[in-house]
């Protein structure tokens, strides 16, 4: 699967249960080959790595300085964020949140890798629409 810089905010599907989830610019996602060629069709993303990239110059990579400093941003947003954290913020649903889509997506953004499928059920069991 091709890792591909997120140039402009899109819906990313990543051929599995999850369905489409959001991406914002700068993100940097492994995705399956087909959904790379359409996000770059679309003008969303660009490969990381020339050898993904189909097009005869690289026309469709990312400078190496650019991807160099999205995963430098990546690690930076990832650093400070702690399972105590993403614990206390599940504690503290459903708050006034009616959209557990909205909240699942967010918190996966915001938490990255800590946030698990798990932790994605404990915020479908609590956020429920508004009578």
């Amino acid at each position: 699967m091709p890792k591909m810089l997120i140039i402009d905010h899109t819906i990313v599907n990543f051929g599995d249960d999850r369905g489409g989830q959001g991406a914002e610019a700068g993100d940097l996602v492994d995705v399956p080959r087909e959904q790379a060629a359409a996000l770059v069709t679309w003008k969303r993303a660009m490969y990381t790595r020339k050898q993904d990239d189909p097009s005869k110059g690289g026309l469709d990579t990312a400078p190496e300085n650019i991807v160099a400093a999205a995963e430098q941003a990546q690690k930076a947003r990832a650093e400070g964020k702690t399972r105590a954290d993403l614990d206390a913020a599940l504690a503290q649903l459903p708050g006034d949140q009616a959209d557990a889509d909205y909240v699942v997506k967010s918190m996966r953004s915001f938490y990255g890798s800590l946030f698990t499928a798990k932790d994605e059920a404990a915020v479908r069991a609590a956020v429920k629409p508004k009578a």
